[in-house]
């Protein structure tokens, strides 16, 4: 899970983090939802980004997510 940190007003995120420790997915913050969108492929900022079916990048994402869960 990726989750922008300039988000306003930052109610709007602030359950991602306690969720994702509560189910065990890793997350990480991204400084601008800018920044964020335009690695969706979007023309326009998003709050938070899941991927919820890697397909056949499921490797890759197995091996990001473990990473993001060692900087914790």
């Amino acid at each position: 899970m990726l989750v922008s940190e300039d988000i306003n007003p930052p109610e709007i995120v602030a359950h991602i983090p306690m969720l994702c420790d509560e189910k065990k997915i890793p997350y990480m913050y991204i400084k601008k939802q800018d920044e964020l969108g335009a690695a969706c492929g979007l023309g326009v900022g998003c709050a938070t980004v899941a991927i919820v079916n890697a397909g056949k990048g499921k490797s890759a994402v197995e091996e990001l997510a473990s990473k993001i869960a060692s900087l914790r």
